[in-house]
């Protein structure tokens, strides 16, 4: 298994050149074909990622929430390849580009860990696909529980606000809530399962 990716390895000269950033809801971070020079960590807050077709229409991609990176596709890309809207009130390191890509470059172990976050942003970026192609809300919901509460479990304490959990799983936020209470009661209906969002 890879290392988890910690800042606070990266060497001194970069994190002295690390900027933060406090950003407020419905803020653009950065628009589809920007000159990319950062890439972003999210301390706090929510930010969505999106693009815009010739037509208008909006193309969500998926939200990103604290611990994770943003632009990380830059490391292979010189333009913002979508849009960066905050969510709701966000902190976010801007990280100098070149500077990462030479830390990475000169320390093996900083840059498997890297990769081991963006493989595993790849692969639950594609099991949300799948579960969101499921036609019944709370099949679902159960779907996404069954990939994000340990097992064994009977207290599942959400991470996020359902908003966001909605948002990602395509539902709206009262879909969301009665599927929880559908599925809550198939359970046992006595409390014998319990949910709840931080």
């Amino acid at each position: 298994m890879l290392p988890r990716f910690n800042l606070d390895d990266l060497p001194a000269d970069l994190k002295s050149q690390i900027t933060r950033r406090s950003l407020t809801g419905k803020e653009c971070l950065f628009l589809d074909g920007d000159p990319a020079n950062y890439i972003y960590y999210v301390e706090s807050g929510v930010i969505r990622l999106l693009h815009y077709t010739e037509l208008g229409q909006t193309v969500n991609h998926y939200t990103l929430m604290s611990g994770n990176f943003l632009a990380e596709v830059l490391i292979v890309a010189e333009k913002y390849l979508c849009t960066a809207i905050v969510e709701e009130p966000a902190e976010v390191l801007a990280i100098p580009k070149q500077a990462f890509i030479n830390a990475l470059s000169q320390d093996s172990s900083l840059m498997m860990a890297f990769l081991g976050e963006v493989a595993y942003r790849l692969h639950m970026t594609k099991v949300m696909m799948q579960i969101r192609s499921i036609r019944s809300a709370s099949e679902r919901v159960l779907n996404y529980l069954r990939v994000t509460v340990p097992a064994g479990t009977n207290v599942i304490v959400l991470d996020r606000p359902l908003k966001e959990i909605a948002y990602n799983l395509d539902l709206t936020p009262e879909s969301l809530s009665r599927a929880l209470a559908q599925l809550q009661e198939g359970w046992g209906g006595e409390g014998k399962y319990s949910c709840t969002s931080r």
